[in-house]
């Protein structure tokens, strides 16, 4: 709005990253009216299932599901939440956040964050996922792993078909790790920049090469036989180097005898690798 004057209208997605020219202001109300909501909205049949699941799953092992949304409150909640009950959810035992009511200033994304922050905060929460269609929002969600390091952070992007697939950030690899203390295997993401660093401040963490670090990359091509640039194949060898015993490495490396090293560090341990 500029004024009293309509400019445009926004879905869901373009107001996660909108930025709001000088002189225009944002009118909520449509985002507020449950009535609207409730005649309009049309449930995401696969992430509605995998709420419903993980909401099942959690309550068992002692954790919880939160909806995150960029909304503030309605004016009229029990017609909002009854368009869940519709839907059999199990509304009343999860809280719906929002993060349309924080005075604070920030992107949606930085908002999002902080009340998955606030979450991670008052319990002692050994896994956090989030499920969310804008990549600024997951981003953010995957930098909270700074401030939780113990946490294990698992980023879903929910695409516009409802499916929904792994989501690590721009070329950012997730590796995998032998704890040799607890014997279980650990996965960590980070840029390849930090990987000498972070072996270097946890000698107990070795490193396990079940197979390549899952990625994000947009760029020419891909690794399967398809054109690609020269930074891309660079990237290829690197993560290659430190994968050894992946598939990507027999395409891109010649063998050397770094699996053997693995073999014995798993055997010297007590873990099989088949």
């Amino acid at each position: 709005m500029k004024g009293k004057k309509h400019v445009d209208s926004l879905s869901n997605s373009q107001y996660n990253t909108h930025e709001l020219p000088d002189g225009h202001h944002y009118d909520f109300s449509e985002f507020r009216s449950s009535e609207k909501f409730a005649k309009e909205s049309k449930p995401n049949a696969r992430v509605l299932n995998k709420m419903k699941s993980l909401h099942d799953k959690t309550k068992k092992a002692g954790g919880k599901v939160i909806i995150n949304t960029a909304r503030a409150d309605f004016d009229d909640k029990d017609k909002f939440l009854d368009k869940f009950r519709d839907h059999n959810v199990d509304i009343d035992n999860i809280h719906v956040h929002r993060a349309g009511n924080l005075k604070t200033k920030g992107t949606v994304a930085e908002k999002k964050a902080s009340i998955i922050r606030n979450q991670l905060n008052k319990g002692n929460y050994s896994h956090a996922s989030l499920y969310d269609d804008s990549e600024h929002n997951l981003k953010a969600f995957l930098d909270l792993k700074k401030e939780f390091p113990k946490v294990r952070f698992n980023a879903h992007h929910v695409k516009p078909d409802g499916k929904f697939k792994r989501y690590t950030g721009w070329c950012i690899p997730v590796y995998e790790f032998l704890n040799t203390k607890t014997k279980q295997l650990e996965e960590h993401t980070m840029p390849m920049s930090a990987y000498d660093s972070f072996k270097a401040e946890n000698p107990h963490l070795e490193r396990f090469y079940s197979e390549a670090p899952l990625y994000s990359y947009s760029g020419v091509g891909d690794f399967a036989g398809k054109k690609t640039d020269n930074t891309w194949k660079e990237v290829m060898h690197k993560i290659a180097e430190q994968n050894p015993r992946s598939p990507l490495a027999d395409k891109v490396l010649k063998k050397n005898t770094k699996r053997v090293k693995t073999d014995q560090t798993l055997k010297k341990h007590g873990v099989f690798q088949g």
